[in-house]
């Protein structure tokens, strides 16, 4: 089972939000499990009612959220979170990089730092690319 908030010390390099906490409660993870917290990063930006649906304690169902109607981005979306998730589904590059509207961009590349545990190098440049500094 997952911890609390308090999971992280204050100096934690990513503290997730309560709709990535809410998901990752769904499959029984902790946001230290990069491949669950990659996934959850982008599944997030969803709508939460039709995504928690599709998880639990056996992991994400992708191919469920895919029989659910979405938007072509957000299939992209479906997509790159599988790739993060397992590594071995998910959507070609060249359609997550131009299918895409900045804003989700930036939600998968987030995913991407989470994935390979690069959050501390990467948040500073990617809050650069994103405007959010």
């Amino acid at each position: 089972m997952i911890g609390g908030a308090d999971e992280f010390a204050d100096d934690a390099p990513y503290r997730p939000t309560v709709a990535e906490w809410q998901l990752l409660h769904r499959l029984d993870r902790s946001p230290t499990d990069r491949e669950a917290m990659a996934a959850v990063h982008v599944l997030s930006r969803m709508p939460f009612i039709r995504v928690g649906q599709a998880l639990d304690r056996d992991g994400i169902d992708f191919e469920g959220l895919l029989d659910m109607p979405w938007s072509s981005g957000e299939r992209v979306l479906i997509g790159a979170a599988a790739a993060l998730w397992s590594g071995d589904e998910g959507v070609p590059l060249a359609d997550i990089v131009t299918s895409l509207d900045d804003d989700n961009l930036l939600v998968v590349l987030e995913g991407i730092a989470l994935r390979v545990g690069w959050w501390d190098a990467a948040a500073e440049a990617l809050g650069v690319i994103g405007g959010r500094q």
